[in-house]
């Protein structure tokens, strides 16, 4: 049994959230990923890859490697925004680098209304962030992913038949429900 989310849903939700953001002009994209080759950071770059191949007002010029990592995610940022060009969303694969990407920004005097930031995860310290600068989350729940796991595991020791696959959604975190998430 498997009980968990389907990683390219996120970054699906994610892309969807930022293109609609950037309609009617478009803009230029960057994704900050995780890990290259850890399942999370390839299908949710993915997902954005998708979603933004629909529109032909959005182009993804840039894109690197930011392993899960705050200070990497805000370096990486420092040079994109550094290096003029034009980045009007930037898109992480995890809460860890957008964070850094926003501090990046600030540091940078981008203004919050001049780029989307958009993380994964919708951690404590992003729904900090989140109307500040950060515009955008995704939340993974935990809490169903453990509860269905624990109940399918008593479930098959007591001899019930269970579902191989128990896919648990993700949730799209905005500046209007985010105190459902706190």
């Amino acid at each position: 049994v498997y009980t968990g989310s389907e990683s390219i849903q996120a970054g699906l939700m994610q892309a969807e959230w930022v293109a609609e953001a950037l309609q009617p002009e478009g803009g230029k994209v960057g994704i900050l990923m995780g890990p290259l080759g850890h399942e999370a950071a390839m299908m949710r770059t993915e997902g954005n890859k998708q979603i933004f191949a629909k529109y032909d007002n959005i182009e993804v010029v840039m894109d690197a490697e930011g392993k899960w990592d705050r200070a990497k995610g805000m370096q990486i940022a420092e040079n994109w925004i550094q290096s003029g060009a034009g980045l009007d969303a930037i898109v992480c694969n995890n809460d860890e680098m957008a964070i850094g990407t926003l501090l990046a920004a600030e540091g940078a005097n981008v203004a919050d209304e001049d780029i989307i930031i958009a993380g994964i995860d919708a951690t404590p310290d992003a729904l900090e962030f989140l109307g500040k600068g950060l515009d955008v989350t995704v939340f993974q729940n935990m809490y169903a992913q453990g509860y269905n796991g624990a109940a399918a595991c008593y479930k098959l020791v007591n001899g019930e038949a269970v579902d191989k696959w128990d896919w648990i959604p993700f949730e799209l975190v905005t500046t209007e429900n985010m105190s459902e998430y706190k």
